[in-house]
């Protein structure tokens, strides 16, 4: 899931299907910075310039019965 904002609306949009790359690449697209990406027709920037964190994601996809957490991987290389 990547977090962007349509460039005409100011809207924010979830992107959850499709190009993994081309979401990222919208998702931190820095007017100024990083050229806009369009995607089905809308031009999409960098999420946080609407939702720098985007917890309303986070919560949509908990499941009903969780309340909503972050959970990291940690994976280290051992040395053979």
């Amino acid at each position: 899931m990547a977090v962007a904002t349509e460039l005409g609306t100011g809207h924010e949009v979830w992107l959850n299907k499709g190009s993994l790359v081309t979401a990222l690449q919208a998702s931190f697209a820095l007017p100024g910075i990083f050229r806009p990406v369009q995607i089905n027709g809308r031009w999409l920037i960098d999420g946080a310039l609407v939702n720098p964190i985007p917890v309303s994601v986070c919560r949509a996809l908990a499941p009903a019965s969780s309340s909503p957490s972050i959970s990291t991987t940690i994976c280290s290389a051992r040395a053979a």
